[in-house]
């Protein structure tokens, strides 16, 4: 007899965060699976409605005939107590991101401290993030690390053939959504007139779309055109020709007091393509890098450190078949729904 688990999530929206991808790809992973059945209770509407939406996700755990209720990430947390009260035979577990568990109201934080101990298990999405559920009530025997799935990219031979670094022309890239924490103002500032000096005719390519791109277009002014490019948002298959079209792929995440970088899973999109990645060892990127396999890190705010990873990374002998295998290896969506089959739902 199959195996069945009720998801309720309210990350279904078509949109490109973090989250959603997550979400995305362990939910059709999971409806793949011929060990299990699988019911889903999903919310795609605008966050107005999130309301109604909980009260039908209650409903569902009320009258749901199966073995496991996951909740999908912790706005959800208030169904944990509930489902303990009214349905004390089913076992509970819930996915914890970053920022929503740094989110700063303190009613908020509360009701996180008060409903994550119900969580039979706890899957955490990095250390960081593992960290921080504890910090907020999560049993630390029942958090679990899992980290972020990629899948959704062609396969290698579909992939552009990468050619040798030019070191005399080095070509980065940032792409992302372009808030404080991704670090692209600071890294204008701090880090790549440090690169110019080393490598004049680097160019720097900056995609994405978010409330620092003023700021950004501002700190970019200060160089020419020859070496920086705005390139706004991109489409699914423009990402992966930037992808394969560039020579190191940037992550100069900085801190940010009430937020997190919680994985950082543009850093396994890049691997994917066969690109490598000198991040900031911070948060949950920590987890999102493969040193030596998929790049390497550079202390945070430390433009000194963070130009010696790029000449690394830049001299480092990179095969990018091994980057996209060894990405593969540890981050497949197989891989991971595998993960949450036997460490959370224990099938």
């Amino acid at each position: 007899m199959r195996s069945r688990i009720l998801f309720i999530t309210r990350c279904l929206q078509p949109a490109h965060g973090g989250m959603q991808r997550y979400t995305r790809t362990l939910f059709e992973e999971l409806k793949s699976r011929q060990d299990i059945s699988l019911r889903v209770t999903g919310f795609a509407g605008k966050n107005f409605f999130l309301h109604f939406f909980f009260i039908r996700a209650f409903f569902s755990c009320l009258f749901f005939r199966g073995e496991y209720i996951h909740i999908g990430d912790v706005v959800l947390s208030p169904l944990l107590p509930l489902i303990w009260l009214f349905r004390p035979g089913i076992k509970r577990s819930i996915t914890v991101f970053g920022l929503d568990l740094k989110y700063a109201p303190f009613f908020y934080q509360n009701i996180l401290r008060f409903c994550l101990p119900f969580a039979g298990k706890t899957v955490a999405i990095s250390r960081a993030t593992a960290k921080e559920a504890e910090n907020r009530g999560a049993s630390a025997e029942a958090i679990t690390v899992i980290p972020c799935p990629i899948s959704g990219f062609p396969s290698g031979e579909k992939l552009m053939n990468k050619n040798d670094i030019n070191l005399s022309e080095p070509k980065f890239l940032i792409f992302g959504r372009q808030i404080k924490r991704k670090g692209t103002v600071w890294f204008l500032q701090e880090v790549f007139p440090l690169v110019l000096e080393k490598y004049p005719e680097a160019r720097l390519k900056i995609a994405g779309s978010g409330p620092e791109m003023n700021a950004i277009k501002d700190a970019a002014g200060n160089f020419g055109q020859a070496n920086i490019s705005i390139l706004g948002d991109l489409a699914e298959h423009e990402k992966i020709e930037q992808f394969c079209a560039n020579d190191i792929f940037l992550m100069p995440c900085i801190p940010v007091r009430n937020d997190m970088e919680g994985f950082g899973i543009t850093c396994l999109e890049a691997a994917i393509s066969g690109l490598p990645v000198v991040a900031a060892e911070l948060e949950g990127v920590k987890d999102a890098v493969l040193a030596g396999e998929t790049g390497f890190f550079f202390e945070p705010v430390n433009p000194a450190s963070a130009l010696e990873a790029i000449e690394k990374t830049l001299n480092y002998s990179w095969d990018p078949d091994k980057i996209r295998e060894a990405c593969m290896k540890n981050f497949s969506a197989g891989k991971i729904v595998d993960l949450y089959l036997t460490q959370v739902f224990e099938i």
